[in-house]
């Protein structure tokens, strides 16, 4: 269990990262996806499920997202 003085909010500016997670040994894992509300509705509205989409896709080689 989780307790609330173990969670911090941080805004991120480009909305870019979603939620990140740090583990005891420091490693962080880290829900990102472009700023858009399709992806996130979608996966409300079907889960468990996960469609083959046609949405953008985030290119990190690229310097813009």
């Amino acid at each position: 269990m989780i307790k609330n003085e173990q969670i911090d909010v941080l805004v991120h500016p480009q909305s870019i990262i979603h939620s990140m997670v740090q583990f005891v040994d420091g490693s962080i894992k880290a829900q990102m996806g472009l700023p858009d509300m399709k992806l996130p509705i979608l996966y409300a509205l079907s889960y468990p499920q996960r469609y083959v989409t046609q949405f953008p896709r985030m290119d990190f080689g690229s310097s813009q997202t």
